[in-house]
């Protein structure tokens, strides 16, 4: 069942970077879309499916992982990574980020992929 107002999110999401014409804004509202809900692990899409649409994510949070030859998980390797070079610490349910600029510069990180205002940018320890 679809329902125009649930692509709102991405509507005011694409007018914060610019005006749409209303003719620009129902034809993105009129895209066809399902709604549905994601169990927390759940798979969105695994690696070597062939993928039929594109998802959205409209509230909660998502990762990407891959999984090595060995079986064990990219995003973990990722981590302990981290933590030996102590740039965060880990508990079973969080993570503590130690020291941020070597964080972000070991990971080259650059924010504008974020999509903030730049008064969000601040990030404080």
């Amino acid at each position: 069942m679809s329902n125009p107002s649930a692509l709102m999110p991405m509507l005011r999401k694409l007018e914060y970077w610019g005006a749409l014409s209303p003719r620009d804004q129902g034809a993105l509202l009129d895209l066809p879309h399902t709604l549905r809900t994601i169990d927390a692990r759940q798979h969105i899409v695994r690696e070597g499916d062939r993928t039929t649409h594109s998802c959205m994510l409209r509230s909660g949070f998502a990762f990407r992982q891959k999984i090595v030859g060995d079986g064990g998980r990219q995003l973990n390797r990722t981590l302990k990574g981290l933590e030996r070079d102590e740039l965060i610490t880990r508990s079973s349910r969080s993570v503590i980020i130690e020291n941020w600029k070597s964080l972000a510069a070991a990971g080259d990180f650059q924010s504008g992929y974020l999509h903030l205002r730049l008064a969000q940018l601040t990030i404080t320890r």
